[in-house]
């Protein structure tokens, strides 16, 4: 029940009460009883609403005070020619069922309308069962049709309340996703950019007095690679992952500009052989894992340098029996227990909804080998 209804509900109870108070107070038929019946009534049902009623739920314990309001209002309904209880007995099985489940909010339904049913019985004296079927049929239907709205208003309720939470689940499942989405860009496309800038600089500073025409040489590129960091944070911040320029470039294409551009920036030997496979060797790839290579690629070479000190890099791309082989080999310190980065847990997530299968290891360097299963459909989704 939301607040809203709570509140609705609530209102609708005190004013029955008042209601009610007045009329008893004007009934002679069996007067102080039915007003000292009345007040405890009263009280139970104050102290029960605002000691379990919430508007979300209800306190399991609440259910007791509802048996025991039953029983009041039965014995009230016994002694009162008012007809007031009736209302408030639909007020209370109104809020029995919106607010508990069918499991205990069923049965008291049931047993209410049959207790109601049998006081009206004992009330009438000697009239026959089929007298008093023709005196209460119009309320007993009425009774189901009540029962009916109520079932049907608490259905709504709690269609609304999932959805209005599922909502909610789905924009912050969205949020999530974009700040994820955001965070691997970044990585990706500033993570190397920045790594090789900086080896750069570290290698700028070390010939400056040697050689500076070589520094001068050196700081120019690295002044590019700075320029093409931002534009990269421009691009990724405008939501576009890669620019134009970038998505009409292949793999092959791509993997030797990023080799050729980190050995100029940092001087550091990366063996290849790119240049001895076609780009129909590759063809069985499609898009998605054709920049997953890529990425990992860039990562490799990154984390090298960053973190292995490596100066030398060895790396094959290859095709055998419908999979991919990627191997890049460094000469860095390597690692004695394998803590997944950003980067490298974001790589096993790929490859594992790729199908893919990546290995780190570590000796006399780091060694990362993945290994890609292609089909004829990659070819055709190219």
């Amino acid at each position: 029940m939301d607040i809203a209804t709570h509140r609705f509900f609530s209102r609708i109870l005190l004013i029955s009460l008042l209601a009610g108070a007045v009329l008893l107070w004007f009934n002679d038929h069996y007067h102080a009883l039915t007003l000292v019946l009345y007040a405890l009534f009263t009280a139970l049902i104050l102290y029960h609403h605002h000691q379990y009623y919430t508007a979300e739920q209800k306190d399991p314990k609440g259910k007791y005070f509802l048996v025991l309001e039953l029983f009041l209002a039965l014995c009230i309904q016994y002694l009162d020619n008012t007809g007031f209880v009736e209302v408030y007995f639909f007020i209370v099985l109104g809020d029995v069922l919106l607010a508990y489940d069918s499991r205990f909010s069923a049965p008291f339904a049931a047993i209410s309308v049959i207790c109601y049913t049998g006081m009206l019985f004992l009330k009438s004296g000697s009239v026959t069962a089929i007298e008093l079927w023709r005196e209460i049929d119009a309320t007993l239907m009425l009774t189901l049709i009540y029962i009916a709205v109520i079932v049907n208003a608490r259905y709504n309720i709690t269609i609304s309340r999932k959805n209005r939470q599922l909502a909610i689940m789905l924009e912050e499942t969205a949020d999530l996703r974009a700040r994820q989405k955001l965070l691997h860009e970044l990585h990706d496309n500033l993570g190397h950019l920045l790594t090789t800038a900086a080896i750069g600089t570290q290698a700028a500073r070390m010939l400056i007095d040697k050689d500076p025409g070589a520094a001068k040489s050196r700081l120019t590129m690295i002044t590019g690679q700075i320029q093409t960091a931002m534009q990269s944070l421009r691009n990724v911040v405008r939501s576009p992952a890669t620019s134009s320029e970038d998505s009409e470039k292949t793999l092959l294409q791509s993997m030797l500009i990023l080799v050729t551009e980190t050995t100029k920036l940092t001087g550091i030997c990366i063996n290849h052989n790119l240049t001895k496979i076609s780009e129909d060797d590759l063809s069985v790839l499609n898009s998605a894992q054709k920049a997953y290579l890529y990425n990992a690629l860039m990562e490799g070479l990154t984390n090298g340098i960053r973190h292995g000190d490596a100066s030398q890099f060895q790396f094959t791309l290859s095709l055998s029996e419908n999979t991919v082989h990627f191997c890049l080999q460094d000469n860095g310190r390597g690692f004695e227990q394998c803590v997944l980065g950003f980067g490298l847990h974001k790589m096993q997530q790929d490859a594992e909804r790729f199908g893919a299968d990546l290995k780190l290891s570590s000796c006399n360097g780091c060694t990362l080998k993945i290994r890609v299963p292609v089909t004829e459909r990659g070819r055709a989704a190219n």
